[in-house]
């Protein structure tokens, strides 16, 4: 058997040729393949890291109206207890105390109101928005524990922000008494926030 010494110069040149191309065809496909997947997973932290902030935006907009509407509640007790009854919602109080508000009482509501029509419609816009735009977080992946739990806190929000949205649109609008737009309160009118949804986003960015 001959050694590689007996390999003529122009084979040799050609085989290295040969074997320098595959190897160059290989390495680009790979270093796409990584490229490309590198990118799709840093779009998708940025999407999520959107919709994180979104999320915190909400929940300070909703702690301040929470606070905003107790102070009305606890004005109302005062000032006409007799429309304070046990198994009432806040939006219920409001409404039947509403004709008989102080100044001082009406002003707060209208900023209740003001806070549900604008900032909270604006961000539940924005989520929905995201939502209707997302293809993969909704969607379990397999053998990720956290990204399986948060698909289904984000399909609960889906539901959330399209009735959410129905209830603006076809009651809150529509009656000036009312401040509120709440869902799974006492008058049970839909699906809650899903609690725990932002600890859910923040355990999967630290995944990616």
């Amino acid at each position: 058997m001959g050694s590689l010494g007996d390999i003529p110069g122009w084979l040799g040149t050609a085989i290295f040729g040969v074997v320098t191309g595959v190897v160059g065809f290989f390495g680009k496909n790979i270093w796409d393949w990584w490229r490309k997947r590198y990118e799709s997973q840093q779009a998708r932290q940025a999407r999520l890291e959107k919709l994180q902030r979104l999320l915190d935006e909400s929940g300070n907009l909703f702690r301040s109206q929470r606070a905003q509407a107790q102070r009305l509640f606890e004005s109302i007790q005062r000032s006409q207890p007799e429309v304070i009854n046990s198994g009432l919602s806040l939006d219920q109080v409001f409404s039947r105390a509403f004709a008989k508000l102080s100044s001082d009482e009406l002003q707060l509501h209208t900023i209740i109101r003001g806070v549900t029509n604008t900032s909270l419609r604006r961000v539940n816009v924005e989520m929905a928005d995201w939502l209707r735009a997302d293809d993969w977080f909704k969607q379990p992946q397999p053998g990720s524990e956290h990204l399986s739990d948060l698909a289904r806190r984000l399909q609960q929000l889906e539901l959330h922000l399209n009735e959410w949205h129905a209830k603006l649109s076809s009651v809150f609008e529509r009656d000036p008494t009312l401040a509120l737009n709440y869902l799974a309160d006492e008058q049970k009118h839909g699906t809650g926030f899903p609690t725990g949804i932002e600890d859910a986003v923040r355990r999967v960015l630290r995944e990616l």
